[in-house]
């Protein structure tokens, strides 16, 4: 059974021809069919948006959901979810090694004496270093990401 975010639900919100999907209690429903979610509104509440309170407002109870398909389960945050987290992370790592990098270069330029000098030399190899693991990682996830 396949595994859906928000991001799918707010993808999936009858929107230019798009299917309706809503989540209740972990599972996903296909609403496309149905003719009182046309366009991914239903009484005034956007799929999207619809908040389990909400559900618990309207004139009939939850077991109307439980004729339309199943068609997944819901999870806040899946897996793939993490590795885009993650991968943002190593994004922003690897930035900031490089203007690490760039600031221990010009330490390199303006140090008066040897020693100075040789600190900030060692800095930046040591930013390098960081920035080609990082860079390793990364490809690594990138190319899991799919999986």
């Amino acid at each position: 059974m396949s595994i859906f975010t928000s991001k799918d639900l707010k993808e999936n919100n009858g929107a230019g021809g798009r299917p309706i999907y809503l989540a209740f209690k972990g599972k996903v429903y296909d609403l496309t069919n149905a003719l009182l979610w046309q366009g991914g509104v239903h009484e005034g509440h956007a799929v999207g948006a619809m908040a389990i309170a909400e559900l618990s407002e309207a004139p009939h109870g939850p077991e109307l959901l439980e004729s339309f398909p199943v068609i997944g389960e819901y999870q806040e945050n899946n897996e793939k979810e993490k590795k885009m987290d993650v991968i943002k992370i190593l994004e922003q790592a690897v930035e900031a090694e490089q203007a690490a990098q760039k600031m221990y270069k010009q330490g390199v330029d303006i140090a008066e004496d040897a020693e100075t000098r040789a600190l900030f030399e060692q800095l930046t190899n040591w930013e390098q270093g960081h920035e080609r693991l990082l860079k390793d990682r990364l490809a690594t996830l990138k190319l899991m990401k799919d999986d």
